[in-house]
């Protein structure tokens, strides 16, 4: 949209220098419209406004070219806009992208998810191997043996849970 602004403006002032028959401003301002829907427009755009098909080699001025399509009865001075249909055709490309990036984002989540589930699954292998470091400090053989069966049975829990965890993006 500031593109179409952009060009209607410099429209308006070539329209204004040509009334005033102000000839270094119309040449001025038809070579900077020339340059400027030549090299940001697309070709879908170009169409829709009628812009005349000429390629003018460096140090050529498109002053008549310019002069003729603005003043001229054509679809210089209307917005491409207005037409629902151009404007749903003409934001196809960043649909696409925005579904892609939606796509990615999305994968972006699913990827932290399991990021904190394998530190999860770290945090608990950390205390596993916490509980069965401390045993020996124990006297008591039911104490020992209470804390090798709570950690075997975590370290196979933990083990399973683990194996259940997606395999991260970009490992294999």
């Amino acid at each position: 949209m500031q593109l179409w602004n952009d060009i209607c403006s410099l429209e308006v002032d070539l329209l204004i220098a040509h009334q005033n028959n102000d000839q270094d401003k119309i040449d001025i301002d038809s070579y900077k419209l020339y340059r400027l829907v030549e090299n940001n427009c697309s070709d879908e755009l170009k169409k829709k406004i009628d812009f005349p098909d000429i390629s003018i080699e460096e140090g050529d001025n498109p002053t008549d070219a310019m002069i003729k399509w603005v003043t001229g009865q054509n679809n210089a001075l209307v917005s491409p806009f207005k037409d629902e249909e151009f404007k749903d055709t003409y934001f196809d490309d960043t649909r696409e992208k925005l579904e892609e990036s939606e796509k990615a984002l999305e994968e972006g989540m699913e990827s932290k998810h399991n990021a904190h589930s394998y530190g999860f699954v770290s945090v608990l292998y950390s205390v596993i191997l916490f509980m069965l470091g401390i045993i020996g400090t124990f006297k008591n053989k039911k104490c020992k043996l209470a804390l090798v069966s709570i950690s075997c049975v975590a370290f196979v829990v933990n083990t399973i849970y683990m194996f259940t965890l997606p395999i991260p993006n970009g490992l294999f």
